[in-house]
């Protein structure tokens, strides 16, 4: 299988427009995708550098702190997608 590079990372966080209003201000990242999959995950992207931001739901989750849930990677071919 041949990999182009990482196609996302997920960050689950208690307070997800305040992360998107960071990764803004700060990072410079912009809020993509906006109004998509009823806006869950909040997708930001700076160049190919994708992030999706997604609420903590957990109540087992005993930190404020971010968590990251998984990455996703993109294949160079949909037919090295599906051999994987």
């Amino acid at each position: 299988m041949r990999l182009e590079q990482i196609d996302h990372i997920a960050i689950t966080c208690q307070a997800p427009d305040a992360a998107k209003d960071w990764y803004i201000r700060v990072l410079g990242f912009e809020h993509v995708y906006a109004g998509r999959w009823g806006g869950i995950p909040i997708f930001l992207r700076l160049g190919s550098t994708y992030l999706a931001l997604f609420p903590a739901q957990d109540a087992r989750q005993s930190s404020s702190a971010p968590r990251l849930e998984h990455f996703a990677l993109r294949a160079a071919t949909k037919s090295d997608f599906l051999e994987a």
